[in-house]
């Protein structure tokens, strides 16, 4: 299995449509998605697996929280996301999503002080997003394998 990660404002021409960013593709369907996914980067998918914001806190929630390691503390006004101390953080589901969300992510640094709105802004945007959310789903997935009853690593 191979989880691709696409930023959302990658032009792209749209199967049997126009050219247009690639998140716009789920417009006309998941069929036309694919098929754009497909026909512009190469390669053949099999399955899919839609989650929407219920269904992505409700994953989390299933199995308690999931871990994540904040270097500093991080704020994202439009998600909600505000993490007031770094280190590791057990997020529930409707952090998770804030912090797999988050494309407006601010960080304390030693000079910006205590007030969110003073700190700066990670400048890649959706390249940031896909980094937090690639480093969430290995994370979720090591905590949901860890969460298994009987579950011995040494076995592996």
């Amino acid at each position: 299995m191979i989880l691709v990660s696409i930023p959302r404002d990658t032009w792209v021409p749209i199967t049997g449509h126009h050219t247009a960013k690639i998140n716009s593709a789920y417009n006309y369907g998941a069929a036309t998605l694919i098929k754009t996914i497909e026909n512009n980067f190469g390669f053949k998918i099999n399955h899919y697996m839609k989650l929407d914001f219920d269904t992505f806190t409700g994953v989390v929630n299933a199995i308690g929280h999931v871990h994540i390691f904040f270097p500093a503390a991080a704020y994202d006004k439009p998600t909600g996301l505000f993490i007031k101390t770094p280190g590791c953080v057990a997020l529930n589901g409707l952090d998770a999503l804030a912090y797999a969300r988050s494309r407006y992510y601010q960080y304390q640094t030693a000079t910006s002080g205590s007030d969110p709105k003073h700190w700066p802004i990670e400048q890649d945007y959706d390249l940031g997003r896909i980094r937090r959310q690639q480093y969430f789903i290995r994370t979720l997935a090591e905590e949901a394998i860890n969460a298994l009853p009987g579950f011995r690593p040494d076995l592996i």
